[in-house]
């Protein structure tokens, strides 16, 4: 099993579905929306490269639908608190640059002071050892 089919795994088993099925429903679209976002932003994934992984997984996809996955992720991440909070445990879990690149982003975008109490507290985690 591959990086990225342990990070789809997670998003499934999190979400309670499977990313891949063939439907609109917006539960799925935001898990597909989540693992877009992933593959692009951690792994460096081009469009057409994500595409391929949803066609080999039986999902039709091409790189219009990338895009549009990765437009509509920032409301997304607004208004789905579970994806959300998936994205923060994705990023955590598995690359530390890509967390604090996406606490820097949550911090500017809603000048929440949870979010910033919260990466102060990453940030002392990684000073202190």
């Amino acid at each position: 099993m591959t990086e990225i089919d342990i990070v789809a795994k997670r998003i499934n088993e999190k979400l309670n579905l499977n990313i891949f099925e063939n439907t609109r429903r917006r539960e799925y679209v935001d898990g597909r929306a989540l693992f877009c976002y992933v593959l692009r932003n951690k792994y460096g994934f081009t469009l057409h490269h994500i595409a391929e992984v949803f066609n080999t997984k039986g999902k039709k996809f091409d790189h219009s639908s990338v895009v549009h996955n990765l437009k509509g992720f920032e409301q997304t991440r607004k208004y789905n608190p579970t994806v959300n909070s998936m994205v923060t445990d994705l990023l955590q879990q598995t690359d530390t640059r890509m967390y604090l690149r996406h606490l820097a982003s949550e911090v500017a975008s809603t000048k929440s002071d949870k979010k910033i109490a919260e990466s102060n507290t990453f940030l002392e985690k990684i000073l202190n050892g």
